[in-house]
């Protein structure tokens, strides 16, 4: 005999456990609708926690770009792509016919007989892998190296459509 029902007569032992069962049902009724909700109720949990997850992203994301754009930068420069463009639509210079010039029948010869740089019309061209990578003056002695510009007559000689070349010496000039 268990300690707890001491001094319970079997009477009042059946009468305690059909009170009991009387009250189980609706317990295990209230269990069972509580079960239930679990589900749903994790449901809604998961996707609160998406929701605030992906706010947070959003916070630290907005606090990085205001980051961002308080710290104060460089200042602001143009690649030499754009200035190419720039040159090329604002002011219409044809930087093909620009190209055939630089590469004259002289250069593209130099180049092909495996020079390094070719000396041509008081300029230097600088060649690297088949290529004119870069163009500077001759430099004079006991003088300063000022930049080259080619006299109306070298235009003249070069293209034959100088009116293209005196709108690039204007804008260099400018």
């Amino acid at each position: 005999m268990s300690k707890a029902f001491v001094g319970l007569t079997l009477a009042d032992l059946e009468a305690e456990l059909d009170e009991a069962l009387r009250k189980s049902g609706p317990a295990e009724t209230e269990c069972e609708g509580l079960r239930g909700q679990i589900a749903p109720i994790k449901q809604m949990l998961e996707a609160a926690n998406n929701r605030a997850s992906a706010l947070r992203d959003r916070i630290a994301s907005l606090r990085r770009e205001i980051e961002q754009r308080r710290t104060p930068r460089a200042e602001p420069t143009v690649t030499d792509h754009a200035l190419l463009r720039y040159i090329e639509r604002v002011h219409g210079i044809d930087m093909d016919t620009l190209r055939r010039h630089v590469l004259s029948s002289t250069v593209r010869e130099a180049i092909r007989l495996g020079a390094s740089t070719v000396r041509h019309d008081g300029l230097d061209y600088k060649i690297a892998n088949n290529a004119v990578v870069t163009v500077t003056a001759v430099k004079k002695e006991g003088g300063a190296n000022k930049p080259h510009r080619l006299t109306r007559a070298q235009r003249e000689r070069l293209s034959g459509e100088h009116d293209e070349f005196d709108e690039i010496a204007e804008v260099a000039d400018a």
